[in-house]
């Protein structure tokens, strides 16, 4: 998909699912909502850490390319 399909609802919520939210669901840096996620994006963190050589990097894997294309075109919910 083009960085303009990717929104929270259609594709972030589930990735976020696949691969953060077995550690990132209780009150560590909690993922499970848009507005949880958002505070992440509007600071920066979560850019810095799924980025490649970022420290949650290997987690997102291959879902890095997503998250990226979604932060670059303002994180749409």
């Amino acid at each position: 998909p083009g960085g303009t399909s990717i929104t929270y609802s259609n594709t972030i919520k589930k990735v976020l699912s696949q691969d953060c939210l077995r550690c990132h669901s209780g009150k560590f840096r909690n993922l499970t909502t848009y507005k949880n996620v958002k505070m992440y994006v509007d600071n920066g963190l979560l850019k810095a850490l799924v980025r490649p050589g970022g420290q949650m990097h290997r987690f997102a894997g291959p879902d890095t390319k997503l998250f990226m294309m979604w932060l670059n075109n303002g994180a749409p919910q």
